[in-house]
């Protein structure tokens, strides 16, 4: 499994960042981490708008306020393309990125919004990461090789990419 970890925190990261990815399904991985997650645990949908396990609406792609105390990990799936911009309104700032989708056809989605009260974050991380990736889901390369989603590379082959990551103006 090969993946990159882009991870955002304060003062860039607050509520009202909104997340732009051209992914078609989200995933909610198979297990919750939290009781403060949102998404039914396994549940998948279209992006960006799925069901809460309280029955609502729930807009993923934008970062509920620190107060909210939530977390989510999940899978983005079915990418158009591969790119995503994170835009702070606060700061008028964006951050992007863009990756080969036959190397990344999956991005790991991870908030730990000081919604996991006990080890390691005890109530105290505000942070999202979106990580494009080679496999899901992350639990290790066992169950991605048994799920289908883990690349084979040949003996003496070798596999490269090219990230390009940029900063831009952004509301």
């Amino acid at each position: 499994m090969w993946g990159h970890h882009p991870a955002f925190g304060p003062p860039f990261l607050a509520g009202g960042c909104r997340l732009q990815v051209p992914a078609r399904r989200f995933v909610a991985h198979d297990s919750e981490s939290s009781p403060n997650c949102r998404i039914p645990a396994g549940a998948s949908g279209d992006w960006p708008l799925l069901h809460s396990k309280s029955g609502r609406t729930v807009d993923l792609s934008i970062v509920p306020p620190a107060s909210d105390r939530v977390t989510e990990f999940g899978y983005l799936c079915d990418l158009e393309e591969g790119w995503y911009g994170l835009v702070s309104p606060a700061h008028k700032l964006g951050f992007g990125l863009a990756w080969p989708t036959d190397v990344f056809p999956h991005v790991w989605f991870w908030q730990e919004l000081r919604g996991s009260f006990g080890y390691p974050w005890y109530g105290r991380c505000y942070v999202t990461a979106v990580e494009p990736f080679t496999s899901i889901p992350g639990v290790g390369l066992e169950v991605a090789v048994a799920r289908g989603t883990a690349p084979v590379i040949k003996a003496g082959a070798k596999l490269e990419a090219n990230l390009a990551a940029v900063f831009f103006p952004g509301r």
